[in-house]
């Protein structure tokens, strides 16, 4: 059933990207192909999506810009938490994310919104300290024990908010409670009168990314108090 709400134009950029995504290099008239478009329509849509910082273009040739682009572990794994998370998102209408550790920060590469909140998709290749939210101290409480160290070693620890760890002390601390009860919160770290709630993603038994639900502090309660 088509849902009314949803931009028919925000949809055909969202399945471009999943496209170069899927196949790395993409051209114009593999795009029009692919989703019957004509040649006007996809032209906009590639040099939207490059204005924008989505894609490059190399010659007629458009592929993910590097922030977005994925490492192999965590491509299969990122598709399929998608329909395990919509009854969640369904049910208590918060957008749920997908976060992977990418050069010392926290970068969102799948984003599953609620009905209500399509534009949450704006946040798909949103990069942040790994120390202000749930998703960045969740990934780094199940990183390996040396990434971890470069990670402590190359950073200072900005704060968004006043709640927001930044001393080394207190991070370690918090990373071990996270990792022992397997889960991190956030206390209005990244923003005030917002949480977030993160669970680790594991392949193979190695941590490759992590999951995310934010929201206002009445719209994270229920979810909190069935998480603990």
């Amino acid at each position: 059933m088509e849902n009314k709400y949803l931009l028919s134009t925000l949809v055909r950029a969202k399945k471009i990207l999943d496209l170069v995504q899927k196949r790395k290099v993409v051209t114009l008239n593999e795009v029009q192909k692919e989703f019957n478009l004509n040649s006007a329509t996809a032209f906009r849509l590639l040099y939207s999506l490059t204005e924008l910082d989505f894609l490059v273009k190399n010659g007629r040739k458009y592929s993910l810009k590097q922030q977005f682009a994925q490492p192999e572990s965590i491509q299969d794994i990122n598709w399929t938490v998608v329909p395990l998370l919509k009854p969640v998102v369904d049910e208590y209408q918060l957008s749920a994310y997908v976060g992977i550790v990418f050069k010392g920060k926290i970068v969102i590469s799948q984003v599953i919104p609620t009905d209500k909140h399509y534009e949450d998709y704006q946040r798909l290749g949103e990069s942040l300290p790994l120390n202000t939210t749930a998703m960045g101290k969740c990934a780094l409480a199940f990183s390996p024990l040396d990434q971890q160290q470069d990670t402590f070693s190359k950073n200072s620890f900005e704060a968004k908010t006043v709640n927001t760890l930044t001393d080394p002390l207190s991070l370690v601390s918090a990373l071990k409670v996270i990792r022992d009860q397997g889960y991190a919160l956030d206390d209005e770290e990244k923003e005030m009168k917002f949480r977030c709630l993160s669970v680790p993603l594991c392949k193979n038994n190695n941590f490759v990314a992590v999951i995310g639900l934010s929201g206002t502090l009445s719209e994270l309660r229920d979810l909190i108090l069935v998480s603990l």
